[in-house]
């Protein structure tokens, strides 16, 4: 029983001070207090994902490397942003683009332990949500490893093509 109140106890500790390092989770980064609309990005194309099947017209593009017209955004690395597939046809990982669009705050949980979405966006390295309005190609940054990327993006297209949105997404 005293074990067991002494991992309880060291638990709790953990969890509320970030443990003997002091390394919290979520204090180590910055995070968008406002939205900020019209922005100007210029960043390199990481991932082009497709959406649920109920929003065809669109995708989520994953950005890097991301320069800002505006210095305050300065600690933005990593961006997930949502558009209209048309904007994204010519555009493949490793691409150099400017994008115009807006950032958002991420969402609040509605109830206690409902779905963090600052929580999980930072566990996997995302600084920042938004949506594109244009995205203007204006360069090619070709490494090794954005060759993967490209035919994941290709080889999910044919996959979903052929055998539909519900048994392709499987």
């Amino acid at each position: 029983l005293a074990s067991i109140l002494i991992i309880l106890g060291l638990g709790v500790y953990v969890a509320q001070t970030g443990g003997l390092f002091r390394t919290g989770l979520l204090t180590q980064k910055h995070f968008l207090a406002k939205e900020y609309d019209k922005l100007s990005i210029k960043a390199t194309v990481k991932f082009i994902d497709e959406t649920h099947p109920t929003m065809k017209r669109m995708r989520r593009i994953t950005l890097c490397d991301t320069k800002f017209n505006n210095n305050d955004l300065s600690f933005i690395k990593t961006i997930k942003m949502t558009c209209p597939a048309k904007t994204t046809e010519n555009i493949k990982p490793g691409d150099i683009v400017d994008v115009f669009g807006k950032l958002t705050p991420y969402k609040i949980a509605a109830i206690p332990s409902a779905f963090d979405q600052k929580q999980y966006n930072t566990l996997i390295n995302l600084d920042a949500t938004g949506i594109a309005y244009s995205i203007k190609k204006v360069g090619e940054n070709n490494n090794f490893k954005d060759i993967f990327a490209y035919t994941r993006r290709i080889l999910t297209h044919r996959i979903t093509e052929k055998m539909g949105d519900t048994a392709g997404g499987i």
